[in-house]
């Protein structure tokens, strides 16, 4: 199983690089990637991971007010619309962008005869293309000072012999659509369409972003696999999909969905999934899923993208989720047995052991939560989730047992009375 780590903000760089072993590849944003365009091109090279780009063209369907702050777009975005008309040498996606955003009558200019709107088709894929193409080339004509130490970098790299084939496939423009009879599925599989016939030399993905009602309606489904017969492969975006919170039904809905559409005969990585993609890759093959480190379990394709930084949250295994700072102190306190041995964890434990006398278990825990670096977090969250990686890997796991396990385990230490949330496991076990 191919697990992904999306970046989202410069100083993961870092953790990434640290953690090296944790993971397989990488997932960039697009307009992360229009952004940091120069960091990027050596970083990447440095990180000599597998990679992909996800374009996010799927924000300029959607209401604008998403990505912009007091009447701006934000700068990221801002960047990745400059180079859709840099990639088109004129102001044309902009300028769209200015009258609103984009509608399906911007793409299908009359029904019949059917007139697609050739120019912002072309202006999409050509620029998408050329965001993925050209991710790791710097721009050397450019006159920003920092611009020698990244090609500092480079030729260091150059010395070492490092090589990177680019990214690992094309991703074609998307956008998002609530079922297959909106208009929106029609453009999308156009664009998929256009993509793979000007990219014939490459592996040219789809990326399905659409409601989970979709889901549990087997007509839709089998329209999905008729309609992206030229897509290489299928990333999923199940809007506001967060397996933790799913109820049986959705979580049955999504298993017949990845059985249904393994036998298209074509790799499928979830964009947003975690520990229950996991474990249905025991069932079925599902090849790869994609979160941010400690965060983006789910995603809402309306979330404005507000920015900023998150709380810190402890990554506890037993039920495959995260407490808050508090509830971490109390359950590490009552059930010591449960201190993680991971490679962030341990040494930090075994030094304050060393240091407080007598060791009081519940003094420990919060001494250990205290001292946890920000950055640290997400560390042991890698580690922990690598192990559990691992694990069910093993030809003698069983999900349903191990499950129930688990389940037995949260009940017999009362971690519902110190306010761990848990229920998903019952649902989880009951839906697989």
């Amino acid at each position: 199983m191919k697990n992904y780590y999306r970046i989202g903000i410069t100083n993961e760089g870092k953790l990434l690089q640290e953690n090296h072993d944790t993971y397989y590849g990488v997932v960039i944003q697009g307009n992360f990637a229009a952004l940091y365009k120069d960091w990027l091109a050596a970083y990447l090279r440095q990180l000599n991971k597998p990679f992909f780009i996800d374009p996010r063209t799927e924000v300029f369907g959607l209401d604008l007010n998403n990505i912009k702050k007091e009447n701006d777009f934000r700068v990221s975005f801002q960047r990745l619309i400059d180079h859709f008309d840099r990639s088109s040498n004129s102001k044309y996606f902009s300028a769209k962008l200015r009258q609103g955003k984009l509608s399906p009558t911007d793409f299908i200019l009359s029904k019949k005869p059917k007139k697609w709107n050739i120019k912002l088709i072309n202006v999409l894929i050509n620029g998408t293309l050329s965001l993925q193409n050209n991710i790791l080339n710097l721009d050397t004509s450019s006159n920003k000072r920092s611009i020698k130490k990244y090609l500092k970098i480079l030729q260091e790299l150059e010395n070492e012999d490092k090589e990177m084939s680019g990214v690992e496939h094309i991703v074609a423009p998307y956008f998002y659509f609530p079922n297959t009879f909106s208009p929106w599925f029609e453009i999308n599989v156009k664009l998929l369409n256009t993509m793979a016939n000007k990219a014939k030399d490459s592996d040219v993905y789809c990326l399905l972003c659409f409601d989970n009602e979709v889901l549990g309606n087997n007509e839709e489904i089998q329209k999905i696999i008729k309609n992206y017969k030229q897509a290489k492969g299928f990333l999923l975006w199940i809007n506001n999909f967060y397996e933790i919170k799913m109820d049986i039904n959705n979580l049955k809905n999504y298993k017949n969905f990845i059985k249904e559409l393994k036998k298209a005969g074509k790799p499928i990585i979830n964009l947003y999934g975690g520990f229950y993609t996991l474990l249905l890759s025991k069932y079925l093959k599902i090849d790869g899923y994609c979160r941010g480190i400690g965060i983006g379990e789910g995603r809402d394709v309306e979330n404005p993208a507000t920015g900023g930084g998150t709380p810190n949250r402890y990554y506890l295994q037993l039920v495959h989720n995260f407490m808050v700072e508090e509830v971490a102190v109390k359950v590490l306190g009552r059930n010591p047995e449960l201190r993680c041995k991971c490679n962030i964890c341990s040494p930090l434990f075994t030094e304050i052991i060393k240091k407080i006398k007598p060791p009081n278990d519940q003094s420990l825990a919060l001494e250990f939560i205290n001292r946890l670096a920000p950055q640290k977090f997400k560390a042991h969250f890698m580690h922990s989730h690598n192990s559990e990686i691992k694990k069910v890997s093993e030809d003698e796991y069983d999900p349903k047992i191990e499950l129930n396990k688990e389940i037995q385990s949260t009940s017999t230490k009362q971690l519902r009375e110190l306010d761990v949330r848990m229920t998903h496991l019952d649902r989880w076990v009951k839906s697989l």
